[in-house]
């Protein structure tokens, strides 16, 4: 009985199978599967497992972002650091990393309930559901439990895969799991029916839990309506696999097939080899045996000759000894013969033992005689008692023929005379029953009568009472609808405010930041520029010292050049010049020396004073280098003034023009403020803001034309307030319903505070009659149009006091 409710029910998912439900999910697992021959396909992607290791997928999925939903982009991303795709180096990498971007749909534009901007342009996916359905297929073998616990604490672990007693998932990522290789919502619904029957079998309540504990899973699969799910549906597959995907159906039974052929071929293997050694101990012994008994044989023969030939030779002594005569000769022969009895007692010795050997060496041959001796006797046999048994059949058939034909002669006799018997009782039972049914179909006509007029009856109330219902549940409904929109507008409104004081906020503190980025800005320039003064005066300084010093050497060198050798006149006078300043200084050196009592030879004197010559011309350059610098920096620093001023002033002008773009740009708003004020006053006098009863919307009524138009433009944000009236609105049914769109409110029923005409009631009062007479008494009325006319034919007099009002207005 549960296998045939199981089996209706996966016939009821396979009938309601929708073709592209159907297409959308055989391409969805046709990704996976691609997927996971991809991850198989090469050393460097098995080494990577599912989890359990530091650099196991899990774990590193979980490092990168610990939430179920990762987007497109950065599941790509974390993907080729695990697998090493950064370096495209071999065709698996490429394959895999091709196929990730092409992946699309295991992807969904949103998994939140509420869309934002920014998830509705980007692909996400639950990468723990991707983990449930690679488990799948890398271990096919696996029960439903160890599936079920290990996505368990999929959804369960922080970071590591273990098996905390206390861990806990939600409510929604159980479902999750049960659903997870569903292909469809009829999959999905039986699923969950039977985890809420399974649940109303438990004392407490497993789903009425904010977390849920795998203790929780394993006593909802111990309850029979999902115990009945793990019963075996074929030889390799369960009912938890026939209400999921065709392929992952298909794929699981094809592998634990070929897991069930390979353990049947192990177990095969591992009985033939146990009978193969048992054969092969088997022919040892019997191997045995034989060269044991050969042994037996053969020592008995040998023992047997050699008593025979001992007695043979004993009674050939004794007639030779009877002859004395031929003494010698006996002894003779009798020599010869022991030496010849002796020798072929040897060679028959030796001719045994090489027939042992034989033997021994043929023991296989003499085996798979004996083997073929046994299958010729067993097929033999066989032969035998198939011909014997073709025989006794033959025989057998012969008799039976016999038998039959006898006895198919009395049947027949026997036959005619029942079926005659049958005839006459069948007619008088045809007549019987003739009469019968003639009563029984008049009968039943009357009463078929009778109850057609009931279902009709029945069936017409059942008509109006499905009517009555649909118009409760439509004016429910469409009550409904406007008590929804009534709370979304005055929701809005209530937003409307809180985002206007925000947006002022906002505003307020974008302001402030861009002053203060502002000011910023401006010191930042400020002392960007002081900074670059500095470096460029350091640079000047640095520029004139390495002047100075290279001026000097300069100098020097040519000096010396020129001592060496003149161009000019002018270089000529210059070289008698310091020639005679070095012949000078040599003198006074001279003098120092003798002075001093040092010993020094001319040479060393002169090149001495010619040195101090050079150093004077050195220092000399370098003072006239000093002044030019001094020249330089009084320069500098006036262009550096001059430059300052001239900036002071591009500023001060700069100040007059900005203020007076500024002043001018407030007074072209202040002035298009004022305008459109004008024409917002103006447009506001001119419209009236009504509501549309058959488009069902709020139009903008022209008070001079007549016509009707949406919210005009020049309005802006403002609204031209509206009337606080009730209309009277058609529905679909026939009947009518009262709205007030100013206080959105819908009513099946007459509102208490506008004033209906007193002789129809249908439609709202516009005229009324404070002096209308009742016989003697005054009666005020209220009436529409329509029934004012009626009136006025009936009574002239009404028109004199008779007032216009506006029943729907309320007061």
């Amino acid at each position: 009985m549960k296998a045939r409710t199981l089996q209706m029910e996966i016939d009821t998912i396979r009938a309601e199978e929708n073709e592209h439900v159907e297409r959308y999910s055989i391409k969805r697992w046709n990704e996976i599967f691609r997927l996971h021959k991809l991850l198989l396909s090469t050393e460097a992607f098995r080494n990577v497992p599912l989890s359990g290791h530091d650099n196991g997928l899990y774990e590193s999925l979980h490092r990168a972002f610990p939430h179920e939903v990762v987007s497109k982009a950065r599941f790509i991303s974390v993907l080729r650091s695990i697998y090493g795709l950064d370096t495209i180096d071999c065709k698996a990498k490429r394959a895999l990393l091709d196929h990730l971007e092409e992946m699309r749909y295991w992807y969904e534009t949103s998994t939140s309930k509420i869309p934002l901007a920014s998830s509705m342009n980007s692909l996400q996916l639950n990468w723990r559901l991707l983990l449930c359905a690679l488990r799948m297929l890398q271990r096919p073998d696996d029960s439903e439990i160890d599936y079920l616990h290990w996505c368990f604490k999929v959804f369960s672990s922080a970071g590591y895969i273990d098996d905390f007693p206390q861990a806990s998932i939600t409510r929604d990522q159980m479902y999750e799991i049960f659903n997870a290789l569903s292909p469809n919502h009829a999959s999905s619904r039986i699923t969950n029916q039977r985890i809420a029957q399974a649940d109303n079998l438990l004392e407490k309540s497993v789903l009425s839990r904010d977390r849920v504990r795998f203790q929780h899973m394993c006593e909802l699969m111990e309850q029979p309506p999902l115990k009945e799910l793990c019963q075996p549906a074929t030889p390799n597959t369960h009912y938890f696999h026939e209400i999921t995907s065709p392929i992952i159906r298909t794929y699981l039974h094809e592998q634990r097939k070929v897991e069930s052929d390979r353990r049947k071929c192990q177990r095969f293997l591992a009985h033939y080899k146990r009978r193969s050694l048992r054969k092969c101990m088997k022919l040892w012994y019997d191997y045995l045996l034989l060269r044991r008994r050969a042994r037996q044989t053969a020592i008995q023969c040998i023992s047997h000759m050699i008593n025979f030939k001992k007695v043979s030779a004993f009674q050939q002594l004794q007639r030779n000894a009877m002859c004395e005569v031929a003494a010698s000769e006996i002894q003779r022969a009798y020599r010869g013969m022991r030496g010849r009895m002796i020798y072929l007692s040897v060679l028959k010795m030796k001719e045994a033992a090489i027939t042992i050997q034989h033997i021994y060496r043929k023991r296989g041959d003499f085996i798979k005689y004996l083997q073929r001796l046994k299958v010729h006797s067993r097929y033999a046999v066989k032969i035998q008692r198939v011909y014997r048994g073709r025989l006794g059949r033959i025989i057998a058939r012969k008799i039976l023929i016999a038998y039959f034909h006898s006895e198919m002669a009395k049947i027949q006799a026997e036959r005619e005379a029942f079926y005659e018997y049958v005839r006459e009782y069948a007619v008088k039972r045809l007549q019987r029953f003739a009469r019968k049914y003639r009563k029984k179909i008049i009968e039943k006509k009357a009463e078929d009568n009778t109850r057609e007029i009931r279902r009709v009856e029945l069936e017409v109330q059942e008509m109006l009472n499905v009517a009555a219902r649909q118009r409760e549940e439509h004016r429910i409904s469409v009550t409904k609808f406007y008590d929804t929109m009534r709370e979304q507008t005055l929701a809005k409104e209530a937003r409307k405010k809180i985002d206007d004081k925000e947006k002022q906020k906002v505003i307020l503190l974008r302001r402030r930041r861009e002053w203060a980025a502002m000011l910023q800005q401006r010191a930042e320039l400020a002392e960007a520029k002081e900074e670059a003064k500095a470096q460029k005066w350091i640079k000047f300084q640095a520029d004139w010292e390495a002047s100075v010093e290279t001026r000097a050497t300069e100098w020097r060198n040519q000096v010396e050049e020129i001592l060496i050798r003149q161009t000019s006149k002018e270089q000529d006078i210059m070289k008698r010049d310091i020639e005679n300043r070095i012949n000078e200084m040599f003198k006074v050196l001279k003098k120092d020396y003798k002075k001093t009592g040092i010993d020094m030879e001319n040479t060393e004197i002169r090149e001495r004073a010619r040195h101090e010559v050079l150093e004077e011309e050195s220092e000399n350059e370098r003072e006239r280098a000093r002044k030019e610098w001094k020249q330089a920096e009084m320069n500098y620093k006036k262009q550096e003034q001059d430059e300052a001023d001239q900036e002071r002033k591009q500023k001060i002008q700069a100040e007059a023009d900005r203020r007076y773009k500024a002043a001018t740009r407030i007074q072209r708003g202040a002035k298009v403020y004022l305008a459109r004020r004008l024409l917002s006053g103006k447009v506001q006098a001119l419209f009236v803001k009504e509501f549309d009863v058959q488009s069902g919307q709020v139009v903008y009524r022209n008070l001079r034309t007549g016509s009707t138009c949406p919210k005009p433009r020049c309005l802006g944000s403002k609204d031209i307030p509206m009337q606080d009236k009730w209309y009277i609105v058609p529905d679909i049914t026939g009947d009518v319903y009262y709205y007030n769109p100013k206080q959105l409110r819908q009513s099946w029923s007459k509102p208490e505070e506008c004033t209906f005409c007193e002789n129809c009631s249908k439609k709202f009062a516009t005229m009324y009659c404070p002096s209308h007479r009742k016989g003697s008494y005054y009666d005020p009325i209220s009436l529409c149009e329509a029934c004012y006319i009626n009136a006025l034919v009936k009574e002239p007099g009404i028109a004199i006091s008779m007032q216009s009002i506006d029943g729907s207005i309320v007061y």
